[in-house]
């Protein structure tokens, strides 16, 4: 007798044809009964998809990135160190910042004390820098500790010039060894700095700004002159759109503080004119100190406010005539004489 077979709807959705052939009709196959169609499901679809579905909200989020990335298109890239208008903020004339300043310096060590000039640039960020030394008209470090390397009569004119240091091999071994870097400048004479490049001391003079090149006028023919030209000048470098300098010393006279801050803003003026490809320009001049805010200078040696006029001579003259033959009228009764003009 032959028998019959049962087969799920949904499993025959499923089966591939190789399966379906083995339940064809045949005279050794037995008949295919199909359930009824109560027990078939709902869907021929499989138990499960492959397809990944979208999280709730994707497509908020992606719009969310869309303008996000929108935004940082659109955002300007600033090319320019901020500055800030100073077209309503005071101003002060020198003679009063310096009041001002000594007022918050009192108690202190005039001496070790300095005026801090700063002056902001209008400049590209991605611009050259200024990098100069002055020699200004009243020196404010004259106790600059040199060292130089050099050999031979170069080393003995550096120890008569006031070199603190002087040497050539020994001075890199000390150096490489971890010796105490106590100097304010280092220079090295023109025959002995191909053997100061081979001892790579660039990434233990480098940070301290005391690498010897000729750039920075610090390799030299002549050592002596370079060193009498260092001791009591100073050194300035642009960064971030600032300069700063110590101008003076707290003990120096108003006018001494004016003659070095007009000699530095001179120098300086010229430093960015020869930069002629690219606009730089002074934004501002400012004064300070150690325990001082900062004062910007209107450019004014003194201000206008509580100054005496000028007389002349004329003037003066004709003044005092008239105090001299004003009378004197004498009350006797009160005991006292008094100056009356009639």
């Amino acid at each position: 007798m032959a028998s019959s077979l049962s087969i799920c709807r949904s499993c025959l959705a499923r089966s591939a044809p190789s399966t379906l052939l083995r339940f064809a009709p045949s005279t050794s196959t037995p008949r295919l009964r199909l359930l009824p169609a109560t027990y078939a499901p709902l869907t021929l679809s499989p138990c499960f998809s492959t397809t990944p579905k979208p999280l709730a909200g994707g497509g908020a989020i992606n719009r969310a990135k869309a303008r996000t990335s929108k935004q940082v298109k659109k955002k300007k890239v600033k090319t320019h160190f901020k500055i800030w208008n100073h077209a309503d903020s005071p101003k002060f004339a020198l003679m009063d910042a310096i009041r001002y300043i000594r007022a918050f310096e009192v108690g202190n060590d005039q001496r070790q004390m300095k005026y801090d000039l700063a002056i902001k640039i209008h400049t590209l960020k991605n611009g050259p820098t200024v990098k100069s030394r002055i020699q200004l008209p009243k020196a404010v470090k004259t106790d600059v500790r040199i060292c130089v390397f050099a050999e031979g009569k170069q080393a003995e004119a550096a120890r008569q010039a006031g070199a603190v240091a002087v040497g050539s091999t020994e001075l890199l071994e000390e150096i490489k060894n971890g010796a105490d870097l106590n100097y304010d400048r280092i220079i090295c004479h023109t025959n002995f700095f191909p053997t100061l490049q081979k001892a790579n001391l660039g990434r233990v003079l480098g940070p301290k700004g005391l690498m010897p090149s000729p750039k920075t006028g610090t390799v030299v023919g002549d050592v002596s002159t370079a060193i009498q030209a260092m001791i009591g000048a100073s050194e300035y470098r642009e960064r971030q759109g600032v300069v700063r300098i110590a101008i003076a010393q707290l003990s120096f006279t108003p006018e001494e503080v004016r003659d070095n801050v007009k000699a530095f803003v001179e120098q300086f003026g010229k430093d960015l004119a020869r930069i002629e490809d690219f606009d730089k320009r002074i934004n501002e001049v400012v004064l300070s100190s150690t325990n001082s805010p900062a004062f910007s200078l209107s450019g004014e040696f003194r201000s206008d406010v509580g100054k005496i006029p000028e007389v002349s001579e004329a003037a003066a003259a004709e003044a005092e005539a008239a105090i001299i033959n004003s009378p004197i009228q004498v009350d006797e009764a009160a005991g006292a004489e008094k100056m009356v003009a009639l």
